[in-house]
């Protein structure tokens, strides 16, 4: 209820204006609500925009259903981190961690401000908590249902990228702790690899003929761009990785469309629970999956953040932590 309430509550007047790349979402999606829907516009990956065009074509565009939909999205990656926490026997935490993360100004803002990158954690916190009860034998379709949500995320944002590098760790922590060998492990991790796999390929056949959509060659966004010289590299690193760890708990994103200018992403609270959290799930053997799971989930997707040349840190693209970074603290207030 209060992840309904902060999301929804006065949804067109608060923020008080749409930001460039909001409107920009929202041309697209009045070009697809017209008939012409896209796999990729001009700028942005199609989904976000599609999925607008239907909310415009059921209830009129206006600004309330601009940001109608990432309004939702943000309670439903409530609902993913409990969810997500009761995949693995935890779910007081993840009760926990929903609250938390319902009443967290990051999110709450990111979910009202019709930014496309809101759907992002909520695709993945249930992407990964479908994967989880998959692996310990909850059903395959459980397996090929978080596959496509995983895939989809290849359709809403680049820092989607990132996001299978925290896997394979963690699936071979479950895999030997299964204790019938690694056959039917791998099994289930290849049904959820061809269900992302199937769902992910329009966009990553589209990528082959268009790179310019994969690569931004005229934009300098990471430290692979051409346009930034090889020597400037790691000078940019080393801010990146400072500025990084201090995000959450002394100097935040700046820029006002995303955080309160400066301030820490993480109120003190929610801070001083996500430490509390990493140090319980690394000091107890039997959180040993969990704990590879949620860490990797951290630094893989922080890694858009850490290869920024803008920004840094940046909200948005740091907003694929939000579902860890909200069970870590449950399982520090779980205790």
């Amino acid at each position: 209820a209060a992840a309904a309430f902060l999301r929804f509550y006065d949804l067109s007047g608060l923020p008080a204006a749409h930001y460039r790349d909001v409107a920009m979402t929202a041309t697209d999606a009045l070009r697809a609500a017209a008939g012409h829907p896209r796999l990729h516009y001009t700028y942005d990956e199609g989904l976000y925009s599609n999925l607008m065009a239907v909310v415009f074509l059921l209830l009129g565009a206006s600004d309330w259903t601009v940001r109608a939909p990432g309004a939702l999205f943000g309670v439903l990656t409530c609902w993913g981190v409990y969810r997500l926490g009761r995949a693995f026997g935890r779910e007081r935490a993840g009760l926990l961690g929903a609250g938390l993360l319902a009443v967290s100004f990051w999110h709450v803002l990111l979910s009202r401000s019709g930014f496309r990158a809101v759907l992002l954690p909520c695709l993945l916190v249930h992407a990964i908590a479908l994967f989880a009860e998959g692996l310990r034998g909850r059903g395959a379709w459980r397996l090929l249902l978080g596959g496509a949500l995983f895939g989809l995320g290849v359709h809403v944002y680049p820092s989607i990228r990132f996001a299978p590098f925290f896997l394979p760790a963690y699936w071979l922590l479950e895999a030997r702790g299964a204790g019938k060998g690694f056959c039917p492990p791998l099994r289930k991790l290849a049904l959820f690899a061809a269900a992302a796999l199937a769902v992910a390929a329009p966009m990553l056949l589209h990528y082959a003929h268009h790179p310019e959509h994969f690569n931004y060659p005229h934009r300098v966004l990471s430290v692979f761009s051409p346009g930034v010289k090889t020597e400037e590299v790691p000078v940019h690193l080393a801010h990146n990785l400072r500025a990084t760890l201090l995000m959450f708990h002394v100097a935040g994103d700046e820029n006002w469309r995303h955080n309160l200018s400066g301030a820490p992403l993480l109120d003190p609270l929610t801070g001083a629970l996500f430490f509390l959290g990493l140090v319980l799930v690394w000091r107890r053997p039997a959180s040993g999956p969990l704990a590879v799971l949620l860490v990797g989930w951290l630094v893989a997707m922080l890694l858009p953040n850490l290869l920024s040349v803008e920004g840094v840190p940046h909200g948005l693209r740091s907003c694929g932590v939000l579902p860890a970074v909200a069970l870590l603290a449950g399982i520090g207030l779980e205790g």
